[in-house]
C-alpha cells in the first residue's frame, strides 16, 4: 500500500509539473478560440508523428 501511494504521489507531482510548464496560463484564460487552436496544434502534431511512422515503414 505504501509503495502504491508513493507511486501515485510521483505521478501527481509529474502531472503538476507538466501543468506548470505548459504554455496555458489557466482555465480563466482559455477562450473557445484558444481551445480550438490548442486542439488543432495537438492534432497536427499527432498527424506529423503518424506520417513519420508511415514513412519509416515505407522506406527500403
Amino acid at each position: 500500500m505504501k509503495s502504491a501511494s508513493e507511486q501515485i504521489s510521483r505521478q501527481l507531482r509529474a502531472w503538476a509539473d507538466s501543468l506548470q510548464n505548459s504554455p496555458i496560463k489557466g482555465q480563466r484564460y482559455l477562450t473557445d478560440k484558444t481551445r480550438r487552436l490548442e486542439q488543432a496544434r495537438r492534432e497536427r502534431q499527432e498527424f506529423l508523428l503518424e506520417l513519420a511512422r508511415f514513412r519509416e515503414r515505407q522506406s527500403p
